[in-house]
C-alpha cells in the first residue's frame, strides 16, 4: 500500500511542477492563496523540484498566518 501512496504523491508533484516552473521562469517568485492549494507540502515540494529543474536554488514558505504558500528563487 505504502507504493501506492508513494505513487500517488508523485503523480501530483509531477503535475504541479510544470506550471510552478513556468511562474518561476516568468517571475522569479510564486504566490497562491492556500485556499487553492490542496497540500501545501505537496506543493512546496514540487517548487523545490521546479527550481532543482531549472538550476536555481528555491526557498519555500507558509505565510505566518498560514493563508498563503510562497517560492522564491535565493539561497
Amino acid at each position: 500500500m505504502s507504493r501506492t501512496v508513494d505513487e500517488l504523491e508523485r503523480r501530483r508533484v509531477e503535475r504541479l511542477v510544470p506550471q510552478i516552473m513556468d511562474e518561476l521562469q516568468a517571475y522569479r517568485s510564486v504566490t497562491h492563496g492556500t485556499e487553492h492549494v490542496k497540500d501545501v507540502e505537496l506543493w512546496r515540494k514540487a517548487a523545490r523540484i521546479a527550481g532543482r529543474r531549472l538550476g536555481i536554488q528555491v526557498r519555500t514558505g507558509v505565510s505566518r498566518d498560514g493563508r498563503k504558500v510562497w517560492a522564491s528563487e535565493g539561497p
